[in-house]
């Protein structure tokens, strides 16, 4: 078990669990998918970017 808690009751929760046990509230998780694309975009922006400079200082 880590350190969240259900938002409803408060009762421990591990980071996997949907639902609590006690109460039944479904719990919020965040979505890896959206946080590894958004680096991805970020990461071919800056690439792009470094590549416009060079190719222009050229």
């Amino acid at each position: 078990m880590t350190g969240a808690r259900c938002i409803a009751c408060g009762h421990k929760l591990s980071r996997y669990t949907h639902t609590c046990p006690r109460c039944g509230t479904p719990q919020p998780h965040k979505r890896i998918g959206s946080s590894v694309a958004l680096i991805v975009l970020i990461v071919g922006l800056v690439a792009y970017l470094a590549y416009a400079l060079l190719a222009s200082a050229s």
